[in-house]
C-alpha cells in the first residue's frame, strides 16, 4: 500500500533532519494504526501485536513503584520521562501497519534513494568544517552516528546477501549507499557504532555464509588497517592518543561509576525513571570529583535502565530485546518461499545488534529521534517476521 510507504519515507527523513518532523511522524503512525483498529474494530489485534503482551503492563506497573518510592511528585522531569513511555504505542503501531506492505524490495529500494540523497546533504555539511565531527543535517555527532551504522549495517547486509540476485541497477543503488554510510559512519568518529557495526555486519554474515564471512572479516581488517596507517585522526580517536578522547573516557568513567552505587544502593526499583542525573553528585562528592564533574545520563544504555528502574526494571527491558532480536531471528530461519525477505531479516538483525552495541556507550534508547528509528527496525522485525511464519507453516 503506498500510504505505508508514505509514513515510511516521512519517517526516514523525519530522523536525518529534524526533531519535530519526527514528532509529526510518531502521530502519523499512532493515529493511523488507531484509525485502522477503530474502522476495522480490531484493537485487540493491535495491542497484541507483540507477545508477550503481558510485558507492557509489568514494565510500567515496576517503573511506577520506583517513582513512587524515591520521586517527589512535584518533580516534574522523571514524570516527563515516564510518559514518553508511549513509544510502546509507537511501537505496536509500527508492528500493525508493516504487515500490509506487499513490496518489501520496491520500498527499500526508495528508501535506499532517500538515504542516498540524506547522505550527501550531510556530506555537503560536512565538507563545510571538515575539522568537524559528521553530524548530518543536525549537527550532532552521536544522535547521527546512532541512526546511521545500523543503516550501515543493515544495507550492507542486503547487498551481500542479495548480490547474486539483485539486478545491475540495485548493486550500484545499493553500493552508494553503504559507501556513502560507510564514510560518514568513519567521519562521526564515535567509537561506539564502529564496534557495533563491526560486529553486527560480522555476526550476521556468519549466520549466512561462512566464506563469505571470512572474506568481509578480511575486507573489514583491510580497511581498518588503512585508516590507521592513512589518517592520524582516525588513529588518535581508535588508540585514545589525545587529551579529548582521555577526558572523554574519564567522564564515561565517572558516570558508570556514580550509576554502578545507585544500583547498590536501590537494587531492586532503581532510583526513578530518568532520575539518575539528580543523584550523581552524591556519588561525586563520595568519590572525590570536582564540582564542575559532568551530569548526564549513563551513557550506557542497560545502566541508565539498572540504575533508574532498578534489577526488575532492566529485567524488563531486556526481555523486550530479546524477543525483538528472537522474531527477526526467526523470520530469517523460518523464511522458505521469499528470498529476499529472508535476507532481509538478517540485514535488520544487523540494524538491531548494532543499534544494541552501541548502547553500551550511549544512551541512545533515550534520545528520541534513535529510539524512533530502532522502534522502525523492531517494528519491520516483528511485522515481517509473523508473515514468515505463516508462509513456513
Amino acid at each position: 500500500m503506498s500510504w505505508i510507504l508514505g509514513l515510511l519515507i516521512i519517517s526516514w527523513l523525519a530522523i536525518f533532519s529534524s526533531q519535530s518532523l519526527v514528532d509529526l511522524a510518531d502521530s502519523l503512525v499512532i493515529g493511523t494504526a488507531l484509525y485502522i483498529a477503530f474502522k476495522q474494530n480490531n484493537f485487540k489485534n493491535l495491542l497484541t501485536s507483540f507477545r508477550p503482551s503481558l510485558l507492557w503492563p509489568i514494565w510500567i506497573f515496576i517503573i511506577l513503584i520506583g517513582l513512587f518510592l524515591n520521586t517527589d511528585l512535584k518533580t516534574p522531569g522523571p514524570w516527563k520521562d515516564f510518559f514518553e513511555f508511549r513509544w510502546i504505542l509507537t511501537f505496536l503501531s509500527w508492528i500493525y501497519i508493516l504487515r500490509n506492505l506487499a513490496d518489501h524490495k520496491k520500498s527499500f529500494n526508495i528508501l535506499a534513494i532517500l538515504t542516498i540523497l540524506l547522505n550527501l546533504a550531510a556530506l555537503v555539511v560536512w565538507f563545510k568544517n571538515p575539522s568537524a565531527r559528521a553530524g548530518g543535517l543536525l549537527g550532532s555527532a552521536m544522535s547521527f552516528a546512532h541512526n546511521l551504522a545500523p543503516l550501515l549495517s543493515l544495507f550492507t547486509v542486503l547487498l551481500i546477501t542479495n548480490w547474486k540476485n539483485f539486478s545491475k541497477q540495485e548493486k550500484i543503488l545499493t553500493s552508494v549507499v553503504v559507501i556513502t554510510s560507510g564514510v560518514l559512519v568513519i567521519l562521526t568518529f564515535t567509537r561506539g557504532v564502529w564496534i557495533g557495526s563491526v560486529l553486527a555486519i560480522l555476526t550476521t554474515t556468519f549466520l549466512w555464509n561462512r566464506k563469505v564471512f571470512a572474506s568481509v572479516l578480511v575486507a573489514l581488517t583491510v580497511v581498518f588497517l588503512i585508516g590507521i596507517s592513512t589518517s592520524e585522526r582516525f588513529s588518535n580517536r581508535v588508540f585514545t592518543k589525545t587529551a579529548n578522547e582521555i577526558d572523554s573516557n574519564q567522564e564515561r568513567t565517572a558516570l558508570w561509576r556514580g550509576n554502578w552505587e545507585m544500583i547498590k544502593e536501590h537494587p531492586l526499583f532503581g532510583v526513578g525513571l530518568g532520575a539518575n542525573k539528580s543523584h550523581l553528585r552524591k556519588y561525586y562528592d563520595i568519590f572525590g570529583y570536582p564540582e564542575g564533574q559532568r551530569q548526564s545520563h549513563a551513557h550506557n544504555q542497560y545502566l541508565q535502565y539498572w540504575a533508574g528502574t532498578g534489577t526488575v526494571g532492566l529485567l524488563c527491558f531486556l526481555s523486550f530485546l530479546f524477543f525483538v532480536l528472537k522474531y527477526s531471528y526467526n523470520g530469517f530461519k523460518n523464511n522458505r518461499t521469499n528470498s529476499y525477505v529472508k535476507n532481509l531479516q538478517l540485514a535488520l538483525l544487523a540494524a538491531l545488534i548494532c543499534f544494541l552495541v552501541g548502547s553500551l556507550t550511549e544512551s541512545n534508547f533515550n534520545i528520541a529521534k534513535n529510539r524512533f528509528f530502532f522502534l522502525i527496525l523492531a517494528g519491520m522485525a516483528v511485522a515481517w517476521s509473523r508473515s514468515s511464519e505463516k508462509s513456513k507453516n
